[in-house]
């Protein structure tokens, strides 16, 4: 899942297309999209039921990226 974008950002940033003050950013909003899909991913195939669990679980790490995001100079 992440391999590929957290190769092509890495790759950007040894190449200096992109700072890495913005590389962890990119690499930490894919990961977010990622668990977002999973968790939608998830109700869809195991019900309403199991994907509130996945849910409640990937809570945490959503709002902590996010926080990192908005918080993180």
């Amino acid at each position: 899942d992440m391999d590929a974008i957290t190769l092509s950002v890495a790759r950007m940033v040894e190449q200096k297309r992109i700072d890495p003050a913005n590389g962890w950013q990119l690499i930490l909003v894919a990961s977010l999209s990622n668990l977002a899909f999973k968790a939608g991913a998830a109700t869809f195939l195991g019900g309403r039921r199991f994907g509130s669990r996945v849910l409640a679980a990937f809570a945490v790490a959503i709002t902590g990226g996010l926080a990192l995001l908005l918080f993180f100079p």
